[in-house]
């Protein structure tokens, strides 16, 4: 079998393992299903013939990766936090997921399960060996296009999820919200790989996605706390009907 079609084989069982894992496998064993996947694909990557420099996994650009990274970083805590002070924008936090969950649930989401189960994870999939085998064949701008599109599509199924914990998206169109998230995926996706070739390191987009979801999950706690009392609300109560 070529390279190419072991490629295509082995994308048909990471979309495979995706659904199957959006779909039954519980949320508290991603942690430990992300890791033996993200493990298996960089296995598969060495066996098509990339090295860990293909992979952003060279100790020599950890250095680069860990300063790119932060720096993403810094720009994300700044960014939230201009929109999180507006009053306008509140709504953008108000995440049912959020308000529910207790300090611990929070802690793991923010420590373990982000970092780990979402960031490294798709950060290995899709800037380490799927950007690897695409440049080979595509060139960098080609694998940048191709890798931020597949990554747009892998939220399809959360983006049908999730919709329903934040009032900002519950009333929607399923198909609205799921073009939005795709959309903004796919672009966070092409700047996630713009930073790994940059800096030379997966680190980079690792630190910077980790960031780019727990900075807002902060956030949204803290606003949520911070948050006027509904009855100190004036005007009438915005509509918040059940889809």
């Amino acid at each position: 079998m070529s390279d190419g079609r072991r490629a295509l084989v082995g994308l048909a069982a990471v979309v495979g393992f995706h659904v199957v894992d959006h779909r039954f496998v519980p949320q508290r064993w991603h942690l430990a299903t992300h890791a033996g996947a993200a493990g298996a694909a960089v296995v598969a990557g060495h066996a098509l013939g990339l090295d860990d420099d293909d992979l952003g996994l060279g100790r020599a650009r950890l250095g680069a990766g860990a300063r790119g990274g932060a720096a993403v970083a810094a720009a994300t805590v700044a960014g939230v936090a201009a929109v999180a002070v507006s009053p306008r924008c509140r709504g953008l936090f108000d995440d049912a997921r959020v308000r529910s969950a207790s300090t611990g649930q929070l802690a793991r989401w923010a420590l373990l399960e982000i970092p780990l189960a979402t960031a490294v994870y798709e950060e290995v999939l899709f800037r380490g060996v799927a950007l690897g085998l695409a440049r080979r064949h595509l060139g960098d701008g080609g694998a940048v296009a191709l890798t931020s599109a597949l990554f747009g599509a892998w939220h399809v199924l959360p983006a049908l999820e999730d919709r329903h914990a934040n009032p900002a998206t519950a009333d929607r169109h399923p198909a609205a919200t799921v073009a939005a998230t795709v959309v903004a995926t796919a672009a966070a996706g092409a700047g996630f790989a713009l930073l790994r070739l940059r800096t030379g390191s997966l680190l980079a987009p690792v630190v910077a996605h980790t960031a780019t979801n727990v900075v807002p999950l902060l956030a949204a706690r803290l606003v949520q706390r911070t948050a006027p009392p509904a009855s100190a609300a004036t005007g009438p109560e915005p509509d918040r009907r059940a889809p």
